[in-house]
């Protein structure tokens, strides 16, 4: 997998065929997946990256497949983790970008309210996200009481800090954030079931016609 990870030498043959001082034909194997692989980054299609690397179009759909087998991540709990540290990481950082952004004096009103919008829709979206991969809790979500939240959950006073270094304490940003962490304490609260409802009442039958007490 590395070795599909390496555009500096993708590139360097890549190059050296489209000068004429390479041969499609003189690549290895590896080396030859590794144009494929960054071609196929590129944009390019099959019949394209046959003609750039001058060999039939059956090759290089047998390498584009392989590539994707090399490529292939198997599911599991660390993978989700990952991809969801990445998600909050990259939120984050777009986040603080536009918070300077929307503090820089010699932006026009309408740059730094765009701004603002901007941090509440990734901001909305990444909880959204979370929520549906069930790092979050949703609204019909019940948390069990010995969950560990601060181990299992990302960290909410990350986003605050950023809304309100933001200037938007008031936005509706900041009170969705404060929503949520409700939902998640009021989750955690032993859940009280209510009293039992009666049961059902005995019939009764009305005395034959003719009897007296």
């Amino acid at each position: 997998m590395d070795d599909l990870a390496s555009p500096r030498s993708a590139l360097d043959a890549i190059r050296a065929i489209r000068e004429n001082t390479l041969s499609g034909a003189d690549l290895t194997v590896e080396d030859r997946r590794r144009c494929v692989a960054h071609l196929l980054a590129e944009g390019y299609s099959v019949p394209e990256i046959a003609e750039v690397l001058g060999m039939s179009e059956r090759t290089v759909q047998r390498d584009k497949a392989e590539v994707r087998r090399g490529l292939a991540l198997e599911p599991g709990l660390q993978l989700a983790r990952e991809v969801i540290g990445h998600l909050v990481w990259t939120a984050e950082s777009q986040v603080g970008h536009l918070s300077r952004l929307a503090r820089d004096p010699q932006a026009a009103a309408a740059e730094r309210i765009e701004c603002r919008r901007l941090i509440w829709t990734i901001t909305r979206e990444c909880v959204e996200q979370l929520r549906l991969t069930g790092f979050l809790p949703s609204a019909t979500q019940r948390v069990s009481a010995d969950l560990r939240v601060n181990a299992a959950l990302p960290d909410l006073d990350q986003l605050r800090a950023i809304v309100l270094d933001a200037g938007l304490g008031d936005d509706p940003l900041a009170l969705e954030i404060g929503r949520i962490e409700r939902l998640i304490s009021g989750a955690m609260e032993p859940h009280d079931p209510g009293p039992t409802p009666p049961g059902p009442r005995e019939p009764t039958y009305p005395a034959p016609a003719g009897t007296s007490d």
